[in-house]
Parts: structure tokens; sequence; C-alpha cells
């Protein structure tokens, strides 16, 4: 599979890689498939790689199209530490959510002609399973996050700084850009604090009678 910088249409080029290594069979299919993984990671590795984000996405979402989303989860879930950020988590739940991450698209000008008008990327179904995979990984290193910085603060002076991940950094905030887009902001809400959010959910499902019933308790 040739996947270069600046390649249009990643996601063909895996779909055909894949495509040869179920006509070959066997062991082959399975080390075609292994070979495609790998060139996925290697692609987005912003160390010893390419550090390109969207041939890794094209490349991830071609997997997820053929059948093989635990193959694509433990992809993901390599990406935060190792081979990108947090962000990539962030920016694949808005393409599993079906809003992507590429901008307009323009078509080249030649020299003398007018620009021409960009045309918006297409956007992708929305991948339900993928996007509840994504927000309960960052929410459990958020959580992990939380604890570190308790044990922190109560070990007082002389205790050894928390290690924390830079998901605190990259989780969408609710109401913001991200979170308008994807919705990704208030299903952390949601997965964070479960009582809170289911009984914000049972509220307004009632019309606000359980916030009324509330108040009035108080």
């Amino acid at each position: 599979v040739a996947m270069v910088r600046g390649a249009r249409n990643a996601r063909a080029l895996v779909a055909a890689a894949l495509a040869e290594g179920e006509a070959l069979g066997g062991a082959d299919s399975a080390a075609q498939l292994e070979d495609v993984a790998v060139l996925a990671v290697l692609t987005r590795d912003c160390r010893g790689g390419k550090g390109e984000r969207e041939l890794a996405y094209d490349a991830l979402s071609a997997l997820e199209a053929a059948g093989h989303p635990e193959l694509v989860r433990g992809v993901i879930e390599l990406l935060p530490g190792t081979y990108g950020s947090w962000k990539d988590v962030v920016q694949l739940h808005a393409r599993a959510a079906g809003v992507g991450t590429r901008g307009p698209l323009r078509p080249r000008r030649r020299r003398g002609e007018e620009e021409p008008k960009a045309t918006p990327a297409p956007k992708a179904p929305a991948d339900e399973g993928l996007q509840t995979f994504l927000v309960k990984l960052m929410a459990q290193q958020l959580k992990a996050d939380a604890e570190e910085l308790k044990k922190a603060k109560a070990g007082g002076e002389g205790t050894k700084p928390p290690t924390l991940s830079l998901a605190g950094k990259w989780a969408p905030r609710e109401k913001r850009a991200a979170d308008e887009a994807s919705g990704m902001g208030k299903a952390l809400a949601y997965e964070l604090f479960p009582y809170e959010g289911e009984a914000a959910a049972a509220a307004a499902a009632a019309g606000g009678e359980w916030a009324a019933e509330s108040k009035g308790d108080a």
C-alpha cells in the first residue's frame, strides 16, 4: 500500500489492500490486515512516523468499514500516550459523529483562472458504537488523572508530583465549538457524573417536574 503525504484517497488505498488480502486468504489475509493496522499507526506516529492525522484517520475509517472494529479500537488506544495525543480521540469522535475534521476542499486552479469555490468535505454516517468507546476512553483517563491529583494533595509537602496526561487539556467543554459540533463534551459529562446526568435527563423528559419538586422539598 502506498500511503504518502498528501494522498487524496487513503480509504481507497486501504480498501484495495484489504481486498487483496481477502483474495489471498488464510495467513496471507491476516498478514495483510496486520500490515494495514501497522501502517495506520506509523502514519499517525508524531515522533518516528509521518505525523499525518487525516491519512491515519482515513485508514482507521476504512478498517472500521471493512468490519474490523476491535482492531480499530486497539489501534486507537495506542494513540494518546504513544503515537499521537488526546486530540486524536476528540477528532476521531467528531468523525464518528459524522462531523468530520477535514476543512473545505478546493480544486486546483490553473494560472490565469479565478479561484474556484470550496466545496465542503463529505460527511460520513454517524458511528454511535465508536463514539461511545471514545467517550469512555477519555473519561477513564480523566478519572485516573483526578485520582492522581487527589493522592498528591492528600500526601502534603514532599509528595512526588502527580503524573498526569493531557486528556484534560484536549477534553471538549460543554457549549464550546467542539461540543456543539459533535456533542462529546456533554457525553463526557454524563459519563463522568452519571447520577447527575440521569437526573438532569429525567428532569428534561418530565418537563422540569423533577427540578420543581426538588426546589419544593428544599
